[in-house]
């Protein structure tokens, strides 16, 4: 992370920088331990003994960036960092997050008969270490995992009888009540994923049942869980025939929040599949697409030894073979006439770098329908001519029809003559005089 202001700058050149990813089983106790009801702070100001000085998440200027470390920097720790109560708190959380699950249940009850100030958390805590310890869950966890699930139904107010026909009578949906069902969906998810471990069962069991909508949610919310037995699950399920659309659909969700390659080749053999829906192949290639991007960052290789509709392994180190091979799975894919579909193929292909060919992009610039938003297909399609030649520059993304054509008789031009530089990880014109 970089950051443009010199002052910000200055004042974090005093620090040490700690980057850590939360989808790493490493990073468990860091994100037990900084994480908000929001989810997971995107700054936190820790000192040597671990205790949180401050922390942040979402954009702020930079002057008051810098006014908010000077501060906590000054304040120091809070006053009762160091009392037993707070100790005994983060004990309770370190352990927990260590899978010490005995240790853990035994520090909560500790914790629970002498303190009463972080109560439910800690109550929170003992729950999920007891499962994690025995399998079970507590009877007012299962009444609330019970209570909240329900919510994931409830209609966005557009989408109800009365919105619709307002809509349709050229109303507005009203905002008021939009924003609390924004809230109250994201409050119930990030409820549930707080519980964890122990509502990864009844989560799976709603995508089955539930309606599309509650499918859809739980599992997003399976997804930020991050369960490895809840991976399995979804595994066995991608290759169960007889599931609805609807639950495909809620495991291709699932999946593209997990970001787990294991998922790459059931969501490789459902894009592939013309008899799955639209909905599944389009969700499935979003997936794949983060899931890619993901594990292998902007050079977008993976770790697969077979590639899609092959035989996954989480061995061996990422190669230029991998990436070549799933690019050819995207370009392959591509002949899909579907234009919502070729527009996530194209933005999966728009971060892999490899020699790919590319007299298969040149009728898709000719492609001027709408894949998503206001964004043609021809213009996912420049994108990647651009970025794979080294020539996108900034405001490349705004293409216009004007762009496109200038694009393709480029391409058509000099395609022949493009060689793949390996070190620069793009293709390049040749040089005159070699």
């Amino acid at each position: 992370m970089t950051f443009p202001d010199e002052a910000v700058r200055n004042l974090l050149s005093g620090l040490v920088p700690v980057k850590l990813d939360v989808d790493l089983d490493g990073s468990a106790l860091a994100k037990a331990r900084f994480k908000e009801e929001s989810g997971v702070p995107a700054f936190a100001l820790v000192d040597a003994k671990g205790v949180v000085l401050w922390q942040a998440s979402g954009s702020r200027p930079a002057d008051t960036l810098a006014r908010e470390i000077r501060e906590a920097l000054a304040a120091g720790p809070p006053p009762d960092a160091g009392a037993p109560e707070a100790v005994l708190y983060r004990e309770c959380v370190r352990l927990l997050a260590e899978g010490r699950h005995a240790e853990a249940l035994a520090a909560t009850e500790r914790y629970l008969a002498a303190h009463e100030k972080r109560a439910d958390s800690v109550r929170l805590l003992r729950a999920r270490a007891r499962y994690g310890k025995d399998g079970v869950r507590e009877a007012w966890l299962d009444e609330r995992i019970a209570a909240l699930i329900p919510v994931f139904d409830h209609p966005w107010p557009g989408d109800t009888i009365a919105g619709r026909l307002k809509r349709a009578l050229g109303g507005d949906v009203d905002e008021a009540a939009s924003k609390r069902w924004v809230k109250e969906q994201n409050d119930t998810g990030d409820a549930l994923a707080a519980i964890g471990e122990p509502a990864v069962d009844p989560l799976l069991d709603a995508m089955r049942k539930g309606s599309p909508r509650v499918a859809e949610r739980c599992g997003w919310v399976l997804g930020r869980i991050r369960s490895r037995r809840g991976r399995d699950a979804l595994l066995t399920m991608a290759r169960d025939a007889t599931l609805p659309a609807k639950t495909r659909y809620a495991i291709a969700t699932a999946m593209s929040v997990h970001n787990d390659a294991a998922f790459l080749d059931p969501l490789a053999a459902w894009i592939r599949d013309r008899k799955q829906t639209r909905q599944v192949r389009v969700e499935a290639a979003d997936a794949l697409r983060g899931t890619l991007r993901g594990r292998t960052g902007t050079d977008a290789r993976t770790d697969t030894d077979t590639g899609a509709g092959g035989t996954h392994t989480d061995a061996g180190p990422h190669t230029d073979t991998d990436a070549l091979r799933w690019a050819g799975f995207l370009l392959d894919c591509l002949e899909d006439r579907d234009p919502r579909l070729r527009g996530e193929l194209l933005q999966a292909l728009l971060d892999i770098k490899a020699p790919y060919d590319l007299g298969k992009l040149a009728p898709l610039l000719e492609d001027e329908r709408v894949a998503y938003l206001d964004v043609r297909v021809c213009d996912v399609a420049c994108w990647c001519v651009l970025e794979i030649t080294g020539k996108r520059v900034e405001g490349a993304e705004e293409t216009t029809p004007e762009v496109v054509r200038l694009v393709a008789t480029w391409l058509d031009r000099t395609r022949a003559t493009l060689a793949w530089d390996a070190e620069q990880r793009r293709y390049a014109e040749p040089v005159a005089g070699r």
